[in-house]
């Protein structure tokens, strides 16, 4: 059972990949990279940015634990685990990531364009983005 599971999570990440290396030059790159969003430079780094390794199914709480920490509060990813961490699903849902910030008194907005995102970024706002690797009716 093991070994099938294993190909068939090997073959959705090699459709994944083929559908995102298709998607590299889609319209909405290209007319972002031509004419970025009113105010945004065209390169941004935020340099104070802590590292928190991620640990297998812990990613959910080490990305948060980033921004969080980048915003000045300090935490650690076990800590969030605490609360963000949902076993019986292996791992952190988004609903949990976004709660879990406000719980810790910060205001997690949901963008919805890479053009806010952008903005956010030049801003020195954290920007986490959580990548479907599946399609929209099925995410993963």
């Amino acid at each position: 059972m093991q070994k099938y599971r294993f190909k068939i999570r090997s073959l959705t990440g090699l459709l994944a990949l083929a559908v995102l290396s298709g998607c590299a030059g889609t319209p909405m790159t290209t007319q972002l990279l031509a004419s970025p969003p009113h105010g945004v430079p065209a390169s941004v780094e935020l340099t104070d940015v802590p590292f928190f390794p991620q640990t297998p199914l812990f990613c959910g709480p080490a990305a948060p634990a980033t921004a969080l920490n980048t915003t000045g509060l300090t935490t650690e990813p076990d800590v969030l685990a605490q609360r963000l961490y949902t076993p019986g699903r292996e791992g952190t849902l988004q609903t949990e990531i976004i709660t879990g910030g406000r719980r810790q008194g910060r205001l997690a907005l949901r963008l919805r364009t890479l053009s806010q995102a952008f903005v956010n970024l030049a801003q020195g706002r954290p920007v986490l983005i959580l990548q479907n690797l599946a399609l929209d009716i099925a995410p993963r």
